[in-house]
């Protein structure tokens, strides 16, 4: 079908598929990571080098997707089931369902993609400069596992049980620019 200018629908899915293989983020380098404070077995370690895990599943996936995608409109591959399904949610401008695995997100796809990109780059300042004073809870897959792994790095710290230990939030009005150390 024509639309918008005369392009077809593949045409437009193409030019989306190779718009989005620009924006999407590199696979964050798990190995270097994990090398780079190899003694280091704190319990956020390990969550971060969970979320960077389940982060990297999903940009391969993505990558995969769309790549086969792209061959399937050129002909080169039969477009599959679920690919059809990725080609009518990227052609509506959604994000397709497959590629909501690892977070769930109602967001159109123009602002998911920022959206994933930012994600990243929380995990690579975390990966490779250190905790960051302030962490998007809301940009993990999994922000439960990083309460708890403060709740056990407290515990091993205060030689205490975590199941003694809770959380007192203090909600701060500050800018994060204006936020210069670590929480206690």
């Amino acid at each position: 079908s024509m639309q918008g200018g005369g392009q077809s629908r593949d045409g437009m899915v193409m030019n989306t598929c190779t718009n989005l293989l620009e924006k999407l983020p590199d696979n964050v380098d798990w190995e270097d990571v994990r090398e780079r404070n190899e003694s280091d077995s704190s319990p956020l370690k390990v969550c971060l080098l969970q979320e960077i895990e389940r982060y990297n599943i999903l940009l391969s996936s993505t990558r995969a997707s769309i790549k086969l995608l792209q061959k399937g409109i050129q002909g080169l591959v039969v477009i599959s089931k679920e690919q059809e399904e990725v080609l009518a949610a990227l052609y509506g401008g959604m994000v397709p369902k497959s590629w909501l695995s690892a977070y769930p997100s109602l967001k159109p796809l123009s602002s998911w993609m920022p959206d994933l990109v930012d994600r990243i780059e929380q995990l690579n300042v975390w990966g490779f400069q250190g905790v960051p004073k302030v962490l998007w809870l809301g940009g993990l897959t999994y922000p439960t596992s990083l309460l708890t792994a403060l709740l056990q790095a407290s515990a091993r710290k205060n030689m205490v049980s975590v199941d003694t230990l809770s959380f007192d939030f203090v909600v701060h009005t500050a800018e994060e620019a204006a936020i210069s150390a670590l929480p206690k």
